[in-house]
């Protein structure tokens, strides 16, 4: 989505300074529904949801794979609230 797209990028270069650091990075992605490409279609409805949906996702995976610590990345208006709910 255009608010995230850049976000791969930050999170190869953060997993791989924590590998410099000796941990070990693991680097998921969560569903977003960007309300600008929805807006004013059916599908915007999907869009508010996508909030606790993002934030159910970071948490399965941080607590999936018993990790000690997860840094999140969010710049929509739903994928920061995610980000930060788990």
């Amino acid at each position: 989505m255009p608010c995230n797209n850049r976000f791969d990028t930050f999170a190869t270069l953060i997993a791989e300074e924590l590998e410099r650091k000796g941990a070990k990075a693991s680097v998921t992605h969560v569903p977003v529904i960007s309300d600008g490409i929805t807006q004013g279609t059916a599908s915007m409805r999907y869009s508010l949801p996508s909030r606790d949906l993002i934030a159910d996702s970071m948490e399965l995976a941080h607590e999936g794979y018993g990790a000690d610590a997860i840094i999140t990345l969010g710049g929509c208006d739903k994928s920061v609230p995610g980000a930060v709910m788990p």
